[in-house]
């Protein structure tokens, strides 16, 4: 059983369900920033890049080989 085909979808919504709401919280931060820098700024923030982060390491994982052969990548 193949659990990657079965969850890509759900990595897809998970990358946009993570995508609107660091939206709405980086417009939380825009309006309530303006009162400086509180602890719940700060987590939202490191939370935001560590959502980045993620992103950026799904996206620069290789390809999976769509010839039948597996691929390097884990």
């Amino acid at each position: 059983m193949n659990l990657r085909r079965w969850l890509r979808p759900f990595l897809h919504l998970n990358i946009l369900a993570g995508l609107l709401a660091f939206a709405g919280l980086a417009l939380y931060q825009a309006l309530g920033g303006m009162a400086g820098a509180t602890p719940l700024n700060l987590a939202v923030t490191a939370l935001f890049y560590s959502y980045l982060f993620w992103l950026a390491e799904i996206f620069s994982r290789p390809a999976t080989a769509t010839d039948g052969r597996r691929s390097g990548s884990v």
